[in-house]
């Protein structure tokens, strides 16, 4: 019987825990030499994230040796790798940073690699974190690799951990896709060494190491098993305009929303709920680029959590979800009036908006370009009227 309250954080190991991937290429580059196969770092690279035999197994298909079978190499390439990584493996950065965030919040951590059991051991003894671990788990026993999901769902039936219930950190994009695979939430560390990185997209979230990991992508990633983010509907206005008064202490919000509405200005707003009840709004309203009215702006304003749920990830659920819908909407910006550090998180720049003119520049107005490099905001920004009242 799986709890509910438990959650799980399943760890990647190679090029996520440890800098290893430099490592497999070093053993299968000199094992492969001695059996008349030229592999290339770029070659083993196109096989980062697979399970050893599947490796080796290509490689055959490839350029059929004589003498070692399949099996022996994968023993020659394991035993090379447990030598290099006992022996010059290096802590990735923030791993020991992340693995206290997870354990602050009551997660339960583990291991879950393709790598073989001896390979994972050999790691966290090198790299001293054996003991952070409730569990190694290795995809050796298991029918198939990444990106089948089964390493991930063998990990959490151990744990007794609900599948949903589950953050996994990886680094490549068979173990991204064996994630999502296996209904775990993922968050994506793209290592150096990775094949076609956009293929990470599919992710809960993309961060540049493992010291970019904050308390609250945890608590995002956790709420939505209480919590739900949808369209909003005419029937959530009465609750929507509760909610604006509770958190900012006064109707001007829930006005301002309502006349944006009015005015026809609303270009999408969602809310959050929390056992049927509305916890949180936010809202997009148009904005016209007057020297490029081809350009598809809107601005937010306002975003709304209700006091008793704020700071339990529900604005972040708001944020990242609501935007994530625009991108694929078409929109090309967003420009926001509020505190550069929390807006931060998101993308949004002051620098991306100093070009603009409008009632609101100073160094509190930002922007976030969906397609930086086909949009340019330069210019004179129009608000929808209610704004100026």
């Amino acid at each position: 019987m799986h709890d509910n309250g438990n959650w799980a954080a399943l760890f990647d190991l190679d090029g996520l825990l440890i800098d290893s991937e430099p490592l497999w290429q070093q053993a299968e580059v000199a094992v492969f030499a001695r059996l008349g196969v030229p592999l290339t770092a770029s070659d083993c690279a196109t096989t980062m994230g697979w399970r050893i035999d599947a490796v080796v197994a290509h490689w055959h298909r490839q350029h059929a040796w004589q003498g070692p079978s399949v099996a022996q190499v994968v023993e020659q390439v394991v035993a090379e790798v447990v030598r290099l990584v006992s022996t010059q493996g290096q802590m990735l950065p923030g791993v020991l940073h992340a693995l206290q965030l997870c354990k602050n919040a009551g997660m339960r951590l583990a291991v879950a690699s393709s790598s073989r059991q001896v390979i994972i051991e050999a790691a966290v003894q090198a790299l001293g974190i054996t003991g952070q671990f409730e569990l190694l788990q290795s995809a050796q026993a298991e029918p198939h690799g990444k990106p089948h999901p089964g390493v991930f769902l063998q990990a959490a039936a151990k744990l007794g951990v609900d599948p949903h219930h589950c953050i996994v950190f990886e680094d490549s994009p068979p173990g991204v896709l064996a994630a999502k695979a296996a209904t775990m939430a993922c968050i994506a560390v793209p290592s150096a060494h990775a094949q076609e990185p956009h293929a990470l997209a599919i992710a809960d979230l993309i961060l540049p190491d493992l010291a970019a990991l904050r308390a609250y992508h945890l608590q995002a990633l956790m709420l939505p098993t209480v919590c739900q983010v949808r369209p909003a509907q005419r029937a959530d206005w009465a609750a929507i305009a509760a909610v604006e008064k509770a958190a900012f202490g006064q109707q001007s919000e829930a006005d301002l929303v309502d006349a944006l509405r009015r005015d026809g200005a609303a270009a999408g707003e969602w809310v959050a709920l929390a056992q049927g009840q509305v916890v949180g709004h936010i809202l997009f309203t148009r904005l016209v680029l007057a020297e490029s009215p081809e350009t598809r702006l809107v601005a937010l304003a306002p975003l709304a959590t209700d006091p008793s749920w704020q700071r339990r990830g529900v604005g972040d659920l708001l944020m990242r979800r609501s935007l994530a819908a625009l991108r694929l909407a078409g929109i090309d910006g967003v420009v926001v009036l509020g505190d550069p550090q929390f807006y931060g998180r998101y993308g949004f720049s002051v620098a991306a908006a100093r070009e603009l003119r409008c009632p609101f520049a100073g160094p509190h107005l930002q922007a976030l370009l969906f397609a930086p490099s086909a949009v340019i905001l330069q210019g004179t920004v129009r608000y929808a009227v209610p704004f100026l009242a």
